[in-house]
């Protein structure tokens, strides 16, 4: 499995995360968070765990316990906003910014909509503070941990 998140231009990005990089994670810390783009929640959520465990430790029983944690702005505005607000501060220029905000809106709305109907999530986070929301991620991982 690759991992794909999006660079600061929308394009793909590729970095390499594979089944044997989040057991060896998860071995030495107890447990693997990994912070992804939804394209990539996508992927994750898609994989055959089972499989990709077994080959990568074909010796070992694994169980993997996956949890979902959907963190987001309050409203689609609001990260229109954020993302006008990064692409200004960068590029100085407003109508290219304006042009750049269209695909990331469409990719916002579909990844919202995915979201929501996908039920693929165990928890949803939404909040503009991001203390407060590390702090409702670390709870949900203390109610699933514990």
């Amino acid at each position: 499995m690759s991992y794909k998140p999006y660079g600061e231009d929308g394009e793909t990005i590729a970095v390499g995360l594979t089944a044997a990089s989040i057991l060896n994670a998860a071995t030495k810390k107890g447990a693997c968070v990994l912070d992804v783009d939804p394209p990539t929640a996508r992927a994750l959520l898609g994989c055959d765990w089972s499989r990709a465990l077994s080959a990568a430790a074909p010796s070992r029983k694994i169980e993997l316990c996956l949890v979902t944690v959907w963190v987001s702005l309050p409203s689609l505005d609001a990260i229109v906003e954020r993302n006008r607000d990064r692409l200004q501060a960068s590029l100085n220029n407003t109508s290219v910014v304006e042009r750049q905000l269209a695909p990331l809106r469409a990719q916002a709305t579909s990844d919202i909509e995915w979201a929501l109907t996908s039920g693929g999530f165990d928890f949803t986070v939404i909040n503009e503070d991001v203390k407060k929301a590390a702090a409702e991620v670390r709870s949900a991982a203390q109610y699933c941990f514990e």
